[in-house]
């Protein structure tokens, strides 16, 4: 049989293991997490639209870093009015491409009417052993 003695610095010693490996586990999380959000934030998407002859014109551009994968799936872009009513909206699916085109016919009250524009694209990201669906924010820019 082992002492008292021995035994208390066995255990101490699985225990101060044990707080180690939590304490390095802790610390690579962070130090992953932060360079995955370093990587995404440094992800755009833009969309130019052109209002000509009652349609509007648009190109919908992703640009990732180099080293992490977007699978994108699709967008959706609202005109809506100043008390929040959608006035129109444009969604199509990407399917995995990076750059889509559209035209579209503008309705009458988009026409006729002050409005805002906000879009949005849903897209696959893999990082290492991280992959998650996410809702990127587009910057859309008029002509």
């Amino acid at each position: 049989m082992l002492s008292v003695a021995k035994q208390n610095r066995k255990i101490n010693l699985v225990l101060s293991l044990c707080i180690i490996l939590a304490v390095l586990n802790y610390t690579a999380g962070v130090v992953v997490y932060r360079n995955y959000i370093q990587k995404l934030s440094s992800t755009s998407v833009t969309c130019q639209i052109l209002l000509e002859n009652n349609s509007l014109l648009g190109e919908v551009n992703i640009r990732p870093p180099e080293d992490l994968t977007i699978y994108p799936v699709d967008y959706q872009i609202y005109f809506y009015d100043e008390r929040g009513n959608t006035l129109q909206l444009i969604a199509d699916s990407l399917n995995g491409q990076l750059r889509k085109t559209f035209d579209v016919a503008a309705r009458e009250k988009l026409l006729s009417m002050q409005w805002h524009v906000v879009g949005y694209s849903n897209v696959k990201i893999k990082w290492l052993w991280l992959s998650m669906s996410l809702a990127l924010p587009i910057e859309v820019r008029l002509k």
